[in-house]
């Protein structure tokens, strides 16, 4: 069961990475091209990636889900420092978030705010693929 899972992890970690560089390049080509109109950079695969990395149904801060955040929290809980007796980090009231979940979704909101700009990958701000290729690579 654990390389199966291990398995299923990095073809799901691969394929988001996929789509965010894919999102990459669409946004890259429609900034030079002539008639952008002929590309579709849609969500950049930011949604697409979110999607892949949560999944369905996840409880904040929880491990127990289908998706890739599930299985960091499960991860972030076997490098736990101070644990209580359920072997989690005790909350004031709530499950605590890994960094890297809490990370890779402040990411997305900024990957977001890029593409709410009207003129995101387009001739007139060229810059813009250059900040998402700033945001996937982090």
């Amino acid at each position: 069961p654990v390389a199966s899972k291990a398995v299923l992890a990095l073809n799901m970690w691969m394929y988001a990475n996929h789509l965010l560089y894919n999102g990459n390049d669409i946004c890259q080509k429609m900034t030079e091209a002539d008639n952008p109109s002929q590309f579709d950079v849609a969500g950049g695969g930011l949604d697409e990636f979110i999607a892949l990395w949560i999944g369905s149904g996840q409880t904040h801060g929880s491990s127990d889900g289908f998706g890739l955040y599930a299985l960091t929290e499960q991860a972030d809980r076997l490098f736990a420092v101070e644990t209580d007796d359920s072997g989690f980090i005790p909350v004031e009231g709530e499950l605590s978030e890994s960094s890297v979940n809490k990370q890779l979704k402040l990411l997305y909101q900024e990957g977001a705010g890029i593409f709410s700009l009207p003129d995101v990958c387009t001739s007139s701000n060229p810059d813009s693929a250059k900040k998402l290729w700033s945001v996937s690579n982090r």
